[in-house]
């Protein structure tokens, strides 16, 4: 349980990396 837990923590951190990178690109292209 404790690690099925983890990779969904460790999924949705990733995405949130992805996506906080993207907004980064996005406002210091602007």
């Amino acid at each position: 349980m404790a690690a099925k837990s983890f990779l969904l923590a460790a999924s949705s951190l990733t995405e949130f990396l992805s996506f906080w990178s993207r907004y980064n690109e996005i406002l210091h292209s602007s």
